[in-house]
């Protein structure tokens, strides 16, 4: 595991390069289903995102990168301006991969909590003026860290005989 929690993941990712990423290809029979960090260029207007791809964001400790939950069986997840969403089996081969592999039945229980927690602050939005929910946000709320936050939450269910990380 990284230092601090597993959601440095995404800080550590920050921090280095891409030279360490794999091409993405599905692992339908692995012995326990999981998810891998995916990477790609961001969609900019021309070829913005292709030149700005792995490039680091000044003062935050972000990629010019979307990413995602890419699945050992093509499943896949990731956050947008317009919500969650799914890449086709076609557009994942434009993904890169980082090694650690996190058990998806952990990740998928956590997306749960993390939705569940999403409608609740839309409640408590309604309910109280004062309380502003987490929205999304190019530098301080977007994929990246929706990524860290599914992975805490994820990280609260792993067990000693059952770890968050595959060997």
């Amino acid at each position: 595991m990284y230092p601090a929690s597993v959601a440095d993941v995404v800080k550590k990712h920050a921090q280095g390069d891409h030279s360490t990423l794999q091409q993405y290809s599905p692992d339908p029979d692995a012995a326990v289903p999981y998810y891998r960090m995916g990477v790609r260029e961001l969609r900019l207007p021309g070829d913005r995102g292709k030149k700005m791809y792995g490039t680091k964001v000044p003062l935050f400790n972000l990629h010019y990168d979307h990413m995602h939950f890419v699945g050992s069986e093509g499943r896949n997840f990731g956050l947008t301006g317009s919500g969650e969403f799914s890449e086709s089996a076609e557009d994942l081969k434009k993904y890169q991969v980082e090694a650690p592999k996190y058990r998806k039945e952990y990740i998928d229980r956590a997306r749960i909590d993390v939705a569940q927690e999403r409608e609740k602050n839309k409640w408590d939005t309604a309910l109280n003026q004062n309380f502003i929910p987490p929205v999304y946000d190019a530098v301080v709320h977007n994929c990246q860290h929706y990524f860290a936050e599914v992975l805490q939450q994820a990280q609260k269910y792993e067990t000693r005989e059952k770890p968050l990380m595959l060997p």
